[in-house]
């Protein structure tokens, strides 16, 4: 766990050693929990929202704990398969085992993305609440929106400097499979979520 705390302060500081740090140690195994655990506060943050909002049913949420993780589970594994296949095209020359656990890294930002939601929903809360401070929630607001934007950009750069070191590709071309990736999987992510 340590080693982890080590890796999201590196994150901030110096994206490349953090990334460097992943690979050189093996560290594949905790990508899995990354992945899964970003994924998830993605999906619990519109929870969060529905509390804020006071149309929270506990029922409900307790029903969809398990399509939520069956959920994560298929966009986890259509992120691996496409993203790999779109590799190989690429002329990526990777391994699918190696691959498949390092890219789970590239959902860290996600963990933080689910977190600036509840944030969001706190403050929406705060704002339908206490309407007298809306101007100053609104100016808050406006640093959690950059905040999701600068999550998306590291989340970017972890998954270019992975292919480039796992895959064996440019820097170019792991962008061009990162983002050509990422179209299916924003498309996947609405039907299923």
């Amino acid at each position: 766990m340590k080693e982890l705390g080590y890796i999201l302060v590196n994150t901030v500081r110096n994206l490349d050693l953090a990334v460097s740090s992943i690979i050189d140690k093996h560290k594949y195994n905790m990508g899995l929990v990354i992945a899964f655990a970003g994924i998830v506060s993605t999906e619990l943050s519109s929870y969060c929202m529905q509390i804020a909002l006071g149309k929270f049913n506990f029922d409900i949420f307790v029903g969809s704990i398990s399509s939520i993780i069956y959920n994560t589970l298929i966009f986890y594994t259509s992120y691996i398969i496409i993203t790999y296949a779109i590799c190989k095209i690429f002329k990526g020359k990777g391994k699918f085992l190696e691959f498949s656990r390092v890219i789970g890294w590239v959902f860290l930002p996600l963990i933080i993305v689910g977190l600036l939601f509840d944030l969001y929903a706190l403050i929406y809360y705060l704002m339908v609440t206490y309407p007298s401070i809306a101007l100053i929630m609104k100016a808050i607001i406006l640093i959690v929106v950059y905040g999701v934007i600068y999550q998306i950009y590291l989340s970017t750069r972890i998954a270019v400097r992975l292919l480039k070191e796992v895959m064996g590709m440019s820097k170019k071309r792991a962008i061009i499979v990162f983002w050509i990736s990422v179209v299916p999987l924003f498309i996947i992510f609405d039907v299923i979520f």
